[in-house]
C-alpha cells in the first residue's frame, strides 16, 4: 500500500535525464496521485545557458512519456512561475518528493507554510543519480556540454592521447556539418546573427584568416600556422595565446588542456606546435550545446557545426 494519497514535485525537467526518472519513479512508489509543477518558459530565463533550455512543451512531453511507459495515469502537470505552486493552497497535498537539487526549494515551501500557520509537509528524498565523475547529474551539466543524459563525462576520453583509426579518419574527411561553398561571407554573417550562441570557435588558419580579414566576430581560434601543409606568416589579432602540442591524426591531452583554458577564459588563440587537424572534434566534445565550430574543408569551403547532443555522441563513439 502506498504511503500517501497525493504528493507534489517541482522542477524544470530540462534535457530529461536519469535523475529526473529517479525523482518521478520515487513519487510513483510512494503516492497514488502526483502533481508535477513544471517551470514556465518565462521563469527558466533566470537559469544558466537559458537559450539552450528546451521549451515548456518539450519538457512536458518527456514527463508525460515517462508516466505513460509506467502505465501511471493519476498525475497532473501545472505551470510553475514560482517555487510554491499549489503547495500553499492545495490541502490534499500530503508530501513533497524532491532530489538533492530541489531540496532547498522544499525547505522554502515549508518555511512559507509555517508563516501561514500551515503544517510543514514531509519531504521525501529520491535516489541521487551521479555522473561518471561522481557529481549529481544535472541539466546544467548537459547544457554546458560536459555530460550526457546518462551521466557520461565527455572529458574523460581526453585523459590519454587519442590516435584516430583509419575508419574514423575517412569518416571525418566528409563534412560533419553545413558546408558553405558559395556566398560564404554572406551565409556566415547570417549564421552569426542568430542570438545567444554560447561560443563561436574556429579551427584552422584558412578559416581564422577568413574571419579576421572580414572582421567577423568569434571567441576562440585554433591554428598551426599552416594552410594545406604550407606555412603562413599571418599575424593574428586574437589574444590571449594558449600553447599546445599535437601530432597529425592525434588528439593529445596538451591540445585538450589548451582548449579548456581558452573556453574558461571565454576567448583566445590556441597555437598548436604540430597540427590542429582534429581540434574540431575535441571542441565539439568540450563546448556547450548551441555553440558553433567552423573549420575548413580543403578545396571546398568552410564547414559549420552547431553542437547538439547527437553530434557529441557521434564524435564520442568515433574516438572510443
Amino acid at each position: 500500500m502506498k504511503r500517501f494519497c497525493k504528493v507534489a514535485i517541482g522542477g524544470t525537467f530540462d534535457h530529461f535525464h536519469k535523475g529526473h526518472k529517479a525523482l518521478l519513479q520515487k513519487a510513483i512508489d510512494v503516492s497514488r496521485q502526483i502533481v508535477v509543477g513544471l517551470t514556465s518558459d518565462k521563469w527558466v530565463k533566470k537559469k544558466p545557458l537559458k537559450a539552450q533550455i528546451e521549451p515548456f512543451k518539450i519538457r512536458k512531453r518527456f514527463i508525460e512519456n515517462f508516466f505513460k511507459k509506467r502505465h501511471f495515469k493519476n498525475y497532473k502537470i501545472i505551470i510553475l512561475n514560482d517555487i510554491y505552486g499549489p503547495t500553499l493552497k492545495d490541502t490534499k497535498i500530503e508530501a513533497l518528493v524532491v532530489s538533492n537539487k530541489t531540496l532547498k526549494g522544499a525547505r522554502k515551501v515549508n518555511a512559507r507554510r509555517r508563516e501561514k500557520g500551515l503544517w510543514p509537509l514531509p519531504v521525501i528524498l529520491a535516489k541521487t543519480e551521479k555522473t561518471e565523475s561522481n557529481h549529481c547529474i544535472s541539466s546544467e551539466y548537459i547544457r554546458r556540454g560536459l555530460t550526457s543524459r546518462q551521466g557520461k563525462v565527455y572529458s574523460f576520453i581526453f585523459r590519454r592521447t587519442i590516435r584516430l583509426t583509419e575508419k574514423a579518419r575517412l569518416f571525418l574527411k566528409k563534412p560533419q556539418g553545413l558546408l558553405l561553398t558559395r556566398n560564404v561571407l554572406e551565409k556566415t554573417k547570417k549564421i552569426l546573427k542568430k542570438a545567444k550562441i554560447p561560443f563561436v570557435c574556429l579551427v584552422g588558419d584558412y578559416t581564422t584568416q577568413f574571419f579576421e580579414k572580414n572582421n567577423l566576430k568569434f571567441d576562440i581560434a585554433v591554428i598551426d600556422h599552416r594552410i594545406i601543409r604550407q606555412k603562413t606568416d599571418f599575424l593574428y589579432k586574437k589574444k590571449p595565446v594558449f600553447a599546445a602540442r599535437n601530432k597529425r591524426g592525434f588528439i593529445t591531452p596538451s591540445l585538450y588542456r589548451a582548449l579548456k583554458k581558452a573556453i574558461k577564459n571565454k576567448k583566445g588563440l590556441v597555437k598548436v606546435a604540430g597540427e590542429e587537424d582534429l581540434a574540431a572534434v575535441a571542441l565539439v566534445l568540450t563546448l556547450p550545446l548551441g555553440s558553433l565550430v567552423f573549420y575548413g574543408q580543403p578545396y571546398k569551403g568552410n564547414v559549420v557545426i552547431k553542437i547538439d547532443e547527437e553530434i557529441k555522441e557521434k564524435f564520442y563513439r568515433l574516438l572510443r
